[in-house]
């Protein structure tokens, strides 16, 4: 399940960002691994989408309906919002390049004019182009393209001192020279 997958590597990036131990970051690692089988990474230039496109698991819902060529790209999405950022913490593969994969597939299937302009489908057919009429904003396209170009919105934190003895400074900005010497914080906070 890329799901599954996006998940399991945003909450063992969170624990290895709190607690310094390199196992979370390489548990991260092995989930962001695991999410790969999901991505499609063959071309046909019929069908643009295909390259970075992701089926949520391999079966059916419900025992019913195979996922098999059939695209969802909002699960992807997700996994490569959790790609970015491990990005930040491992250079063991080039994540950022699968997530930018990945978004560049959300955005082919967007309608370009009627009454669904800009938004995209639920899923879409690998096999003949067939697009689910469920439609969303693109919000969650933005929300990456934010991200990949470095105007995350979404808050990050980062921890100061050791120990028992530590601050977590959240912010949507980009936080630089965070020193505290136990009595005295300092930092700077730059915004997009």
């Amino acid at each position: 399940d890329v799901l599954a997958a996006a998940d399991a590597v945003d909450a063992y990036l969170e624990a290895y960002r709190f607690s310094g131990d390199p196992r979370w970051l390489r548990e991260a690692v092995a989930w962001a691994r695991r999410g790969l089988p999901f991505i499609y990474l063959w071309d046909d230039p019929e069908k643009p989408f295909l390259v970075g496109a992701s089926i949520p698991v391999f079966g059916a819902t419900w025992h019913q309906g195979s996922w098999f060529g059939c695209p969802v790209q909002w699960n992807g999405l997700r996994y490569a919002n959790a790609l970015v950022n491990l990005a930040e913490h491992d250079g063991s593969y080039d994540w950022r390049k699968i997530a930018e994969l990945i978004v560049h597939s959300a955005i082919h299937p967007q309608d370009l004019d009627g009454e669904n302009v800009a938004l995209w489908p639920d899923n879409i057919s690998a096999i003949d182009c067939t697009k689910c009429p469920w439609v969303f904003a693109p919000r969650q396209i933005i929300r990456n393209v934010l991200k990949l170009t470095g105007r995350d919105e979404d808050p990050a934190t980062l921890i100061v001192g050791e120990g028992d003895r530590r601050l977590h400074l959240t912010t949507v900005g980009k936080i630089s020279r965070a020193t505290w010497d136990g009595g005295e914080l300092s930092f700077a906070v730059e915004y997009p």
